[in-house]
């Protein structure tokens, strides 16, 4: 009676699955006729065969034939033949045997996508292994770490795994172009992406593109915050499914701020449950009044609102590439889709334990490409988030530069477009002015009329500067900014409009 091994008993009569036959003979196919190679050199590298001789074997090949040479077994043997690699499998023979296993050149490529996939189920039960095993191991640090390196394994696995994408002609190139230039002019909007939600900022980029980064930098006050929720609210109710991850504030904050930019209740307002009554001084206890009927009724409008949007909100403070990769492919398999990922904002993400043992730059650099690619891997767009030095704040002219980005130019460098934030308002009214000794009377209420001119027109403006657009112009965009509501809109909007609101049209194709 044959007796069943039970899956439990452990991992040591179970060996790693490999081919080594397909292996063999892709290396014979290869000998055989070099062309093979070229079939298969963007989809497998070295550390992707089982065989560590097999992987030095065509390491070898490979770098004979993009020289322009020849690999076949005489070409190899000068390199072998003094190596302690084939001793043990008949020197030279081992190389000559190999083009007796060959397969067609026509099926090699096949046989290399079965190598490389063999290669993931290895790394993965590696990774895996390693998991279990630090699991057992007592620690005060709990399972955040040993989730943060499996995270990176696997994000480090699931890159290996694909192949590079294959050349596309000019003429291709072009009709490419075309069909999304008409694309763009059959929906009427001109965007060659999805909408920011902003009239002024789809003008100055034409849409986001799908797999491009989009990078925002501001100073803290500015309303990097308010900027992204604005974004991903108005981007969803225009149909598209968003994902916004944000570590620095939580769910009812974040459905705060959208309350009541819907409500046009003040922030404070809708916090508090409590409105404010303008004949009252500031910090007046006796200033907070109940909310009305009609107030709550808004809010409550608000609410159905918020839930007709395709808008998913992760808060989880901290998160790896690895984390957000895993949640947001979920939501690529899902019914709804995904069509858009705002991230609040990168410095506040984790990087992997060795890049945090390095510096910060190395750190940000690392998020940064991790990022880039979980945006060409989805083929979604992705607004970054990002706070500025305090560099802009020494100089007169408080404007942003691209010198002003924090930490590492790896932000810069990823993305396609680069934009700030700048309220002058703001600035206006940290420094009023000082008299100097040179000041006559007149001078100095001259400057002060002329400050409080210009602090009256600046309030409730926004700049949003482009300095960096690699489909386009440098430009800019104006947009108001509502500081009771933490709210930005166009700057021909009315500041009474609905913060958004979605089509009735809409509606129906929502889950």
């Amino acid at each position: 009676m044959t007796r069943a091994v039970s899956p439990l008993f452990g991992n040591s009569q179970r060996q790693p699955p490999a081919n080594i036959q397909a292996e063999q003979s892709l290396l014979g196919a290869i000998l055989i006729n070099n062309r093979a190679l070229d079939a298969v050199d963007d989809v497998l590298e070295p550390d992707h065969f089982a065989d560590p001789v097999h992987g030095r074997i065509f390491e070898a090949m490979r770098v004979r034939v993009r020289a322009g040479g020849v690999a076949d077994a005489l070409s190899l043997k000068a390199q072998f033949e003094h190596s302690e690699l084939l001793v043990d499998r008949g020197g030279f023979a081992y190389l000559a045997g190999l083009m007796t296993a060959m397969v067609s050149p026509m099926i090699a490529r096949e046989y290399a996508r079965r190598i490389r996939d063999l290669w993931v189920l290895r790394e993965t039960i590696s990774a895996c292994t390693d998991a279990v095993e630090r699991c057992f191991v007592p620690t005060d640090d709990g399972s955040a770490p040993i989730m943060e390196a499996l995270e990176q394994s696997l994000l480090r696995i699931s890159a290996g795994a694909g192949e590079a994408a294959p050349t596309v002609s000019m003429g291709e190139a072009v009709r490419l172009a075309v069909a999304a230039s008409e694309a763009a002019w059959k929906r009427g909007d001109g965007l060659a992406g999805i909408t920011w939600g902003y009239r002024g900022l789809d003008a100055v980029t034409a849409g986001l593109m799908p797999g491009e980064i989009y990078l925002i930098g501001a100073r803290p006050a500015m309303g990097k915050t308010a900027l992204g929720v604005g974004i991903g609210i108005r981007s969803a109710a225009a149909g598209n499914s968003v994902l916004y991850w944000s570590g620095e504030m939580g769910a009812a904050q974040i459905g705060t701020r959208a309350a009541a930019a819907h409500s046009g209740i003040g922030t404070a307002s809708v916090f508090r449950g409590r409105g404010w009554l303008p004949s009252k001084d500031e910090g007046d206890e006796e200033g907070w009044r109940d909310l009305t009927q009609a107030e709550w009724d808004r809010l409550a409008a608000a609410e159905l609102a918020a839930q007709r949007l395709p808008l998913e909100l992760d808060t989880r403070p901290g998160i790896t590439v690895g984390q957000l990769r895993a949640r947001a492919r979920r939501l690529k398999r899902s019914k709804r889709g995904l069509d858009l990922i705002i991230v609040d904002y990168v410095g506040l993400m984790q990087a992997s334990a060795d890049a945090r043992r390095q510096n910060k730059n190395q750190e940000v650099t690392e998020i940064s490409a991790g990022l880039k690619a979980l945006a060409v891997e989805l083929q979604v767009p992705m607004v970054i988030l990002s706070q500025l030095s305090r560099d802009n704040e020494k100089r007169e002219d408080k404007r942003p530069q691209l010198s002003d980005l924090r930490d590492s130019g790896a932000l810069e460098q990823d993305a396609s477009v680069v934009m700030f934030i700048h309220r002058e308002h703001y600035y206006l009214k940290k420094s009023p002015p000082v008299r100097l000794p040179k000041d006559s009377d007149d001078q100095f209420a001259t400057r002060c009329a002329n400050w409080e001119i210009a602090v009256e027109r600046s309030e409730g403006r926004a700049e949003i500067l482009v300095a960096k657009n690699r489909h386009g112009a440098d430009g800019r965009a104006e947009l108001l900014f509502q500081n009771a509501c933490t709210w930005f809109r166009d700057k021909r909007e009315h500041p009474n409009a609905p913060a958004w609101f979605v089509p009735p049209q809409q509606e129906e194709t929502l889950p």
